[in-house]
């Protein structure tokens, strides 16, 4: 890729929102991103795009149909971008020379497909892929745990209730993907050799963010794409967390003590079932009640 002065560089930066989503979901980001970075920087300017064609109900379709949307909203911002006039005799005409791209939840996966698309079309040939980031992405899909009530439920209706993109979340999308053998897109996507791993190792900057414990959606495993939930247990596993500094819900690292500590006596099943109907109830509070009522909000309790 070579230079050329003859006009001014653009870095530009897409952000996809997830599931159920809006742009006004990623818009704050957006917003930062440019406050921090508001003049161009060695020379290359900076161009936020928040994708809005996948608002909505869109987000049933599916992962490949959403980044299709996406795709379309990149050329045109492009088009834009590179056909407008210059502001003045002096300035230099526009070109896209630089490209990032930002996910949240579903929006991850449909950034990993767009890349795919961006890839096997040589978009990447001019222009210099540069960051790539997700947070909350079920990058290995929506994984379910055994012995777990709500995670089988979820894994039987989620499929039924989020349509074409339910079924491609918990790995039960039927389509040829993989070179027509049937693969669920998520492991398709996750192969060597494909357009969407080949075109997300070429990003200078790779970086998957995922929430430690409390996700019951999206947990750590897929998120960060890791073999073992290293916070599985925390509260009684003893291990060392050090927060970031600037931002202390962020982990900047964490490591386990070289002595595991003595884990407490195990409650017996009476108390395990005081604590059980003690547990905060996960109905809205206008709809929380007194016993014989709250007997309501015991199976959300399961």
């Amino acid at each position: 890729m070579t230079s050329n002065n003859s006009f001014s560089q653009v870095h530009l930066l897409v952000c996809v929102h997830g599931m159920w989503g809006e742009p006004g979901h990623v818009s704050r980001l957006a917003e930062v991103v440019k406050e921090t970075h508001p003049e161009p920087e060695d020379g290359v300017e900076l161009d936020v795009l928040v994708a809005e064609t996948n608002r909505d109900e869109n987000t049933y379709d599916g992962v490949d149909w959403g980044a299709e949307r996406v795709i379309e909203e990149i050329k045109a911002r492009i088009a834009s971008i590179e056909g407008s006039a210059p502001s003045s005799s002096a300035a230099k005409r526009r070109k896209v020379t630089r490209f990032s791209i930002f996910g949240y939840s579903l929006g991850g996966l449909v950034s990993r497909y767009t890349v795919g698309i961006l890839y096997a079309t040589k978009f990447f040939d001019t222009v210099k892929p540069i960051n790539f980031a997700t947070i909350a992405t079920p990058h290995i899909g929506l994984t379910r745990y055994r012995g777990s009530f709500l995670s089988g439920l979820t894994h039987t209706l989620g499929p039924r209730l989020l349509s074409r993109t339910g079924k491609q979340f918990y790995a039960k999308d039927n389509d040829d993907w993989g070179d027509g053998k049937r693969k669920p897109l998520v492991e398709a996507m996750s192969e060597k050799g494909s357009v969407f791993f080949e075109g997300l190792s070429q990003f200078k900057h790779i970086l998957f963010v995922g929430n430690a414990i409390d996700d019951l959606t999206v947990p750590f495993v897929t998120a960060c794409v890791e073999p073992y939930d290293p916070f599985t247990g925390h509260a009684e596993s003893g291990i060392d967390i050090e927060p970031d500094e600037r931002y202390a819900p962020i982990i900047k690292s964490f490591r386990y003590p070289d002595v595991p500590p003595t884990r407490p006596p195990k409650k017996g099943y009476v108390a395990r079932l005081k604590d059980w109907w003690n547990a905060p109830s996960a109905l809205p509070p206008f709809l929380q009640m007194r016993f014989p009522l709250n007997i309501v909000g015991l199976p959300l309790r399961l």
